[in-house]
């Protein structure tokens, strides 16, 4: 498991900090996970939430004694986290975009074009979410 989540961590070119903050847990924990430490069921939600994989996906052989995840148990990750991310990311470019379009050009209000266009794919996802 420890080799998967540091892939799929590199994969998106995350720091383990930034991998914490997103899943919800301690820079100390994702180490540990990392050196192969087992994880409990609410951090296997957590990172599978995070990397928008399967939960089942970091589940250790059925020969090691651990049972699969239910599709349930997969329904109940936390999704919200990941927009939470986004949501941040969101709020951070667009206010230096507007930062930097205030200053160099006020007499063209350009900003709001991408603020209106990511902003409404955020309202979709927020709804999907909600109602999901």
């Amino acid at each position: 498991m420890g080799s998967q989540i540091r892939a799929l961590r590199l994969e998106r070119a995350w720091s383990q900090e930034q991998l914490a903050e997103i899943a919800g847990l301690s820079v100390r924990t994702i180490q540990r996970l990392e050196q192969g430490q087992p994880a409990s069921l609410e951090t296997t939600k957590a990172l599978a939430a995070s990397f928008d994989v399967p939960a089942s996906r970091f589940q250790p052989d059925k020969s090691e004694g651990e049972p699969a995840m239910s599709t349930a148990d997969i329904a109940t990750a936390n999704p919200w986290s990941g927009f939470k991310h986004h949501l941040a990311v969101f709020v951070v470019v667009n206010g230096g975009l507007a930062a930097l379009n205030l200053l160099n050009q006020p007499s063209h209000l350009w900003f709001v074009y991408p603020l209106a266009g990511w902003g409404l794919a955020l309202v979709v996802k927020a709804i999907r979410l909600k109602t999901g």
